[in-house]
């Protein structure tokens, strides 16, 4: 018998938000939060050394990454349109090649992906990598 009157309760529930007085207010709210969230991308990849063998053990090996958006192929001939200034480095795990980034996670390290998406209809990726020999991304 509890168990009918909570169903109960949550179609009524449901009801009084969707169709009563402040059900567009409530509603209007969600939207606006939904809307001002930050996106954050996930991003997985593949990292090969010059003779294309697979970089990382598989018990994963720590390596830094740069990574920003372009509305250009071509850095010299295109803007930046995220992060702002200068990316910075973060830090990811690769196993057997394998590497995944949240882009805009700020907890791992990244600005916030303030980048509207609907604006542009070609983007591109620009992901650098340390190199330890070179001591430069």
């Amino acid at each position: 018998m509890p168990d009918k009157i909570a169903a109960r309760f949550g179609v009524f529930l449901v009801w009084a938000l969707i169709f009563g007085p402040h059900g567009l207010v409530f509603l209007d709210v969600i939207q606006r939060v939904e809307a001002a969230a930050p996106a954050i991308v996930n991003y997985q990849g593949r990292l090969e050394g010059a003779s294309g063998n697979l970089q990382g053990s598989s018990a994963g090996t720590d390596f830094d990454f740069k990574f920003s958006i372009w509305n250009s192929s071509s850095t010299s001939a295109g803007s930046r349109l995220w992060p702002s200034s200068a990316p910075a480095s973060t830090t990811h795990k690769v196993t057997k090649g394998v590497f995944d980034a949240r882009l805009g996670d700020t907890a791992q390290g990244f600005s916030l992906l303030d980048l509207d998406f609907n604006t542009s209809s070609i983007l591109y990726l620009q992901v650098e990598v340390y190199n330890t020999s070179t001591a430069a991304f």
